[in-house]
């Protein structure tokens, strides 16, 4: 049927996509293996100039690091025919990562990005979700960044991560900021390839992709709420048992 052979095509699609990204991360490797060793002789560099420099090798590192695990993760998953889990201590520690990397990545703005994870039902903190841990992280990292730009430069983003279990033991993850909302034309193009960016003057999202991938495991990436008083953004993770 023809819903069939577009769900082929869309699946032709990402494996060629994940194939492209696992060799830009393999070809990326040698560069950053000379750049390892560059940092470890800098000794001369303003301290500040230095640990800005340490940390964008780092992330470098990361991302192509992240990449590849993903790629291998996927294709582990179509021949197992099962999808990715994650635990709630894993999500613990992505928001731990997530909230010293973005400390450092937007000092500049004096950006504040909290996180709460809910740990107050027993049964809930020791469910497994439907979602590779690097897709989650990814996402996480987009909308964060995506929130802390949409406000102009002048003031102080603020962005707040918290998480909420419904009913069907899913795992419901909020991106809210209090920056002035979606324009109509963000809005139209929110969810599509080459949308309008939240960004002041900037292009491209990248949620299409994000909501497809979460998707793909069960979840869904919403809009929940925008306005003058700020955007809320639902990650929703399935639970690893339904």
């Amino acid at each position: 049927s023809i819903v069939e052979m577009k769900i082929e095509a869309e699946k032709v699609k990402a494996i060629s996509l994940h194939r492209m990204a696992a060799s830009v991360a393999h070809d990326i490797r040698s560069p950053l293996a000379a750049l390892n060793v560059v940092t470890k002789s800098l000794t001369s560099l303003d301290p500040e100039v230095e640990m800005l420099f340490r940390g964008a090798v780092d992330r470098i590192k990361w991302i192509a690091e992240s990449l590849l695990t993903d790629f291998r993760s996927r294709l582990n998953s179509e021949n197992q025919g099962q999808v990715g889990r994650i635990n709630a201590s894993e999500i613990r520690s992505i928001f731990s990562n997530l909230e010293g990397e973005k400390r450092f990545e937007w000092e500049h703005r004096k950006a504040a990005v909290r996180f709460f994870f809910d740990d107050t039902n027993e049964r809930n903190s020791r469910q497994e979700f439907n979602v590779e841990p690097q897709t989650l992280s990814r996402v996480l990292s987009n909308l964060i960044n995506n929130a802390i730009e949409s406000y102009p430069v002048e003031l102080p983003a603020e962005v707040t991560v918290e998480t909420l279990f419904d009913a069907g033991d899913r795992l419901h993850i909020r991106v809210i900021d209090q920056g002035p909302g979606l324009s109509e034309e963000a809005l139209e193009k929110l969810f599509t390839d080459g949308g309008t960016s939240r960004k002041l003057n900037g292009t491209g999202l990248g949620l299409s992709s994000a909501k497809r991938a979460l998707q793909s495991h069960g979840g869904d990436l919403r809009l929940a709420a925008t306005g003058p008083q700020g955007t809320r953004f639902d990650i929703i993770l399935a639970a690893a048992n339904i």
